[in-house]
């Protein structure tokens, strides 16, 4: 194996178990999996939306730009997990909260990937 696929074989490795961190907290928060992996499939057309806006728009491509916009796409689910995790801690339910945040994160995510279609088809920067 060449030194190339060492590494991405590290980022696959990494982005897994990342993914697997977030399915078993939402396995124990008891929050629908269906949600999870919808919201974890926008994400990813989201991201690939991008940058194909990046090269439609004839912007330089940046990795450092991707990998900061996905890992903020993550970190903002952890808000409603580390409140579920605090009122499953102190025996409230907040799975209503959790599942409210994932369906706004669901739409965001969608008038995000419309965006960034107009933006390919018109070759204009959407705000």
């Amino acid at each position: 194996m060449g030194k190339l696929e060492l590494t991405y074989k590290k980022i696959i490795d990494f982005i897994d178990w990342i993914k697997y961190l977030f399915y078993s907290v939402f396995v124990f928060l008891d929050i629908d999996k269906d949600v999870v992996k919808i919201l974890f499939w926008l994400m990813m057309i989201d991201t690939v939306f991008g940058i194909i806006k990046t090269i439609a728009l004839e912007k330089q491509f940046k990795i450092k730009i991707l990998a900061l916009g996905f890992l903020s796409k993550l970190t903002i689910l952890l808000i409603p997990m580390t409140i579920a995790l605090i009122g499953k801690g102190l025996k409230y339910d907040f799975r209503w909260f959790v599942t409210s945040v994932m369906n706004i994160l669901i739409v965001s995510d969608v008038i995000s990937i419309l965006s960034n279609w107009i933006s390919i088809r018109q070759k204009i920067e959407l705000k």
